[in-house]
């Protein structure tokens, strides 16, 4: 994780909190994953001045991109692997069914509501 990824992680967990306490956000509502969902979404996709007028998602993904760039060759396949998906690296059987944590937090925010 880079600097600017660690910095969206941190920002975007103030988000949370901050709209958890206002009570934009109330977890005990029906509609609470979709409206989590959209402030998320608005947040990475939205300009801001804390990463270089970028917004969150194409800062973070420009790092990532760097970062493969600058590493020597033989280390740019860890780095095209994402790290939130440790049971890609397991041996698979068929009799355990591997727990995923649902994939990388910057791809999952690509699609439009």
């Amino acid at each position: 994780m880079g600097i600017q990824e660690a910095l969206a992680h941190a920002n975007l967990e103030g988000l949370l909190e901050q709209a958890l306490d206002e009570g934009e956000l109330d977890p005990d509502a029906r509609t609470f994953p979709a409206a989590r969902r959209r402030l998320v979404q608005h947040w990475l996709t939205t300009a801001r001045p804390v990463f270089e007028g970028r917004a969150p998602l194409e800062a973070v993904r420009r790092e990532r991109r760097e970062l493969w760039a600058a590493a020597p060759p033989t280390e740019r396949h860890a780095l095209l692997a994402p790290s939130c998906l440790p049971w890609r690296s397991r041996p698979w059987h068929p009799w355990t069914r591997p727990s995923r944590c649902g994939g990388c937090w910057s791809r999952s925010v690509t699609a439009s509501p």
